[in-house]
């Protein structure tokens, strides 16, 4: 896949982020439907690409272990938030 595409489906997936976050979804929902979309149109290995799997020597799917280490820490916060 060219590299044009990635940085193509980086900027459609971050606009469609600001607009769904806008119209009132929550980012918990939509982040991970955006890094689906850049995986899809990427041709990456969905499954792969979400769990953290390694394929050739090489590790992909940083989003759920990224996720994990953003919300551990504040997991209080997101539980005893009002929303």
């Amino acid at each position: 896949m060219s590299v044009a595409i990635g940085i193509i489906a980086i900027i459609l997936a971050f606009v469609l982020l600001i607009v769904l976050c806008y119209r009132g979804f929550s980012v918990m929902y939509v982040a991970p439907l955006c890094a689906i979309l850049i995986a899809i149109i990427c041709g990456l290995p969905l499954l792969d690409t979400m769990t953290g799997a390694v394929v050739d020597e090489m590790v992909i799917g940083a989003f759920s272990q990224g996720l994990a280490s953003f919300i551990v820490p504040l997991l209080p916060v997101f539980m005893l938030s009002n929303t």
